[in-house]
C-alpha cells in the first residue's frame, strides 16, 4: 500500500505594501432566506456591477467574489504610489453607487439591501500561492484580516479604515475619528476612522511641517532665480510657460511654493491659480480646472449646489456684467453644476461634443479677460496625471501667453508617453521664445547634511547617523524626509521637550526602507514590461552595481538584454558605471535597488 504523503504548499510570490479593500452585503443572510436562490443569484449579479466598477475604474484588482461580497487588491499586481487614495475613492464610489439600486429593491421587494467598505494598507506576501492541486494568485498577511475587521465593524453605507491607511490619505480625505475599537483575534483595541469625502482642496501628502519640522530650500538658488525670472516677466505684461521637471521627491512643489511666495510679495495685484492633479482624478474630467475655478469663485469645500451656483454667478458677472449669461452656464458645466433658469435655456440641448467645444471657447476667452484685468499665474502639480479633457483644455489655452500676461506653471516628472512629456514638446516646439524648463537633480552631499541639519537641529548629530541619514536619500530630499519620519515614528529620534530640541536615543546601524519610498519605487518598475522588470529584479539580487557579464549569465533573455538594459536606462533606474575593464551598470538609486530586491 502506497504511504499517502500530503503536498507540499507552494509560495511564489514577493513582498508587498498593499492597500486591501474588503465590502458586503449587510445582513444578506436574513435577506436571502426569504427569496428563491435564483432571484439573490440576480440581484447579487446586478450588485456586482456596482462594487466592481469602481475597483477597476481606480487600478485595482478584484480578486474574489465571495458570494455576498469582494475582495480587492490596490498595489498587487500593478502598483501605484497613491493606492490607499484609490482604494478609498473606490470604497467611497461604491457606497455612493449602490444608491439608486438600493432605492430600486426597496420599492420592488421591500428589501433593505445596503453594503459597506473596509480598508487597510500593510506588508504582505502577494503571489502565487496554494498547493500542486491548486495555486490561485491571492494575498496572503494578517492586513488581510485586518481589512476584513474593519468590513466587519463598519456601520452599513460607510467606509471604515485603520490606521494605517488613515496616515497615508488623511491630506486627501474628510475623516471622521472612531477612536479604538475591539475587533476579533487582535489583544489590543485598533485606531479607526470613517471616510467621509474627498476634500475640495486636497493637502500635501508629502513633508511633515505639522510636527514641527521644517529648513529653508537648499541647493535650489539657481532654479529659483529661473522660476522668479518668469514672475518679473509677467510683472512686466510678458506671459510665459515655466515647466519644472524632476523625478518624485527632488522639491518640485517646494520651489513652485517659494515662487508663488516671492510673487504675492511683490504685488497684491497678482492672481495666484492652483490645479492639483491626482493620479486617480484621471478619470474626472477637468478635475484642476475645476479646482482652480473652485478658487476663483470662492467655493468652499461643504457649499451645497445653491451656494456654489451663487457664488459662481456672483463672480461671472462682476467680470463680464451683461455678458454673463455667455460665460456662466458653460463655466458651470464645467464645475458639474446645473445651470439655472434663462442659462438652462443656453445647454438645453447641446450634446457631449457640441458642449465640450464650447467650454474651450469659453475657458480661453475667460483667462483672456482674467489677464487682462490682473496678471495670473495658473499652476499645475503633476502633469504626468493629467486627464485627457484637462490636457486638451490646456494645449488650447497655452497661445494666450503671446497676447496677455499670464504664466503657466507646469510641475512634471521626466516621464514617457504622458500628458506633461505632450505638453513639453509642444511648448518646446511652438513656444520656445517663452518657454523655460527647470531641471531639478539630487542635492549635493553638503546640501543634504545641511538639510538634515535643519530639519532634526542636533547640534551633536553623530557623524554615523549623519551619514546613514545622508547615504540611503543620496540627495533625493522625499527620500531624505522619510528616512528621518522613520527614525522618528520607531523612537529612534525623539524631541527633547525641556530643550525643544530633537536628540538620538541609541546607536542606529540601519533604517528600514518606508513604505512610502517603496510604493513609489514599485510603481515605477510596475511600468515596466514584465521581460525588463525581471531583468531589473535579477539585477537587484546581484547587488547596487552588477556586471553585464554576471546578469548575462543568468539572464534568459539572451540578445535581448541590451534593448532591456536600454529601457531600464531610459526609464532612469539603471546607468552605466563603467564601460572598462569590463561594462559594468549600478542602480541610480541605492533604495531603488533595495525596493526591487524586497
Amino acid at each position: 500500500m502506497t504511504e499517502y504523503k500530503p503536498l507540499e504548499p507552494t509560495i511564489a510570490g514577493e513582498r508587498r505594501i498593499v492597500t486591501i479593500l474588503f465590502c458586503d452585503v449587510k445582513g444578506s443572510t436574513s435577506m436571502a432566506e426569504k427569496l428563491d436562490p435564483e432571484d439573490w443569484a440576480s440581484i447579487m449579479n446586478r450588485a456586482y456591477e456596482h462594487l466592481i466598477a469602481p475597483v477597476s475604474r481606480h487600478g485595482g484588482t478584484v480578486a474574489k467574489l465571495l458570494g455576498d461580497a469582494i475582495l480587492a487588491y490596490f498595489g498587487a499586481p500593478l502598483a501605484h504610489e497613491d493606492d490607499p487614495q484609490r482604494a478609498v475613492l473606490a470604497g467611497l464610489e461604491i457606497i455612493a453607487g449602490i444608491r439608486s439600486f438600493r432605492e430600486q429593491l426597496q420599492r420592488e421587494r421591500g428589501l433593505d439591501f445596503n453594503v459597506r467598505v473596509g480598508i487597510n494598507t500593510g506588508l504582505v506576501m502577494v503571489g502565487q500561492i496554494g498547493s500542486e492541486q491548486r495555486v490561485d494568485y491571492t494575498v496572503v498577511g494578517d492586513p488581510v484580516n485586518l481589512a476584513a475587521r474593519m468590513e466587519q465593524t463598519a456601520q452599513p453605507g460607510t467606509v471604515q479604515i485603520t490606521a494605517n491607511t488613515y496616515k497615508r490619505v488623511a491630506p486627501i480625505f474628510e475623516c471622521e475619528s472612531l477612536g479604538q475599537i475591539e475587533v476579533k483575534g487582535k489583544s489590543e483595541p485598533i485606531e479607526s476612522y470613517r471616510v467621509l469625502r474627498l476634500k475640495e482642496k486636497p493637502g500635501a501628502v508629502r513633508g511633515f511641517e505639522s510636527q514641527g519640522l521644517h529648513s529653508p530650500l537648499i541647493g535650489r538658488e539657481v532654479e529659483l532665480t529661473t522660476a522668479q525670472a518668469g514672475i518679473d516677466g509677467l510683472f512686466q505684461g510678458q506671459g510665459g510657460i515655466i515647466g519644472i521637471i524632476g523625478e518624485a521627491g527632488l522639491g518640485k512643489s517646494r520651489l513652485l511654493a517659494e515662487t508663488k511666495a516671492f510673487a504675492v510679495a511683490k504685488s497684491t495685484n497678482l492672481l495666484w491659480l492652483e490645479g492639483q492633479t491626482l493620479s486617480f482624478g484621471q478619470t474626472i474630467s477637468y478635475w484642476p480646472f475645476q479646482q482652480i475655478f473652485r478658487s476663483w469663485a470662492g467655493i468652499m469645500e461643504d457649499d451645497d449646489s445653491d451656494v456654489c451656483w451663487s457664488k459662481l454667478e456672483s463672480q461671472v458677472r462682476a467680470l463680464f456684467g451683461d455678458e454673463t449669461i455667455d460665460y456662466l452656464p458653460y463655466l458651470a458645466s464645467l464645475l458639474a453644476l446645473e445651470a439655472r433658469g434663462e442659462y438652462a435655456e443656453r445647454v438645453k440641448y447641446l450634446d457631449g461634443d457640441a458642449m465640450g467645444k464650447q467650454i474651450f471657447l469659453t475657458t480661453r476667452r475667460f483667462f483672456d479677460r482674467l489677464a487682462r484685468t490682473q496678471p495670473t499665474v495658473l499652476a499645475f502639480e503633476d502633469l504626468h496625471w493629467m486627464d485627457e479633457s484637462s490636457t486638451n483644455l490646456l494645449e488650447h489655452l497655452l497661445p494666450l501667453i503671446n497676447t496677455v500676461p499670464l504664466v503657466v506653471f507646469g510641475i512634471s516628472r521626466p516621464e514617457r508617453d504622458t500628458p506633461a512629456a505632450r505638453l513639453r514638446d509642444l511648448c518646446v516646439r511652438d513656444f520656445s521664445g517663452r518657454y523655460a524648463e527647470i531641471r531639478l537633480v539630487p542635492l549635493s552631499e553638503a546640501d543634504s547634511v545641511q538639510l538634515v541639519h535643519n530639519l532634526l537641529e542636533i547640534e551633536d548629530l553623530p557623524a554615523r547617523l549623519r551619514e546613514l541619514i545622508t547615504q540611503r536619500a543620496e540627495g533625493n530630499p522625499f527620500y531624505l524626509e522619510e528616512v528621518i519620519r522613520t527614525l522618528i515614528d520607531t523612537g529612534a529620534v525623539t524631541r527633547d521637550a525641556s530643550i525643544g530640541r530633537w536628540r538620538a536615543t541609541a546607536q542606529i546601524d540601519s533604517v528600514h526602507l518606508p513604505d512610502t519610498i517603496q510604493g513609489v519605487i514599485t510603481a515605477r518598475v510596475d511600468r515596466l514590461d514584465e521581460e525588463v522588470k525581471q531583468v531589473l529584479r535579477m539585477a537587484a539580487v546581484i547587488g547596487r552595481s552588477f556586471l553585464y557579464r554576471v546578469l548575462k549569465t543568468i539572464s534568459e533573455t539572451g540578445q535581448r538584454l541590451d534593448d532591456d538594459l536600454a529601457e531600464l536606462q531610459q526609464s532612469e533606474l539603471i546607468r552605466e558605471k563603467q564601460n572598462l575593464p569590463e561594462l559594468e551598470y549600478m542602480f541610480k538609486h541605492a533604495l531603488a535597488q533595495e525596493a526591487t530586491y524586497e
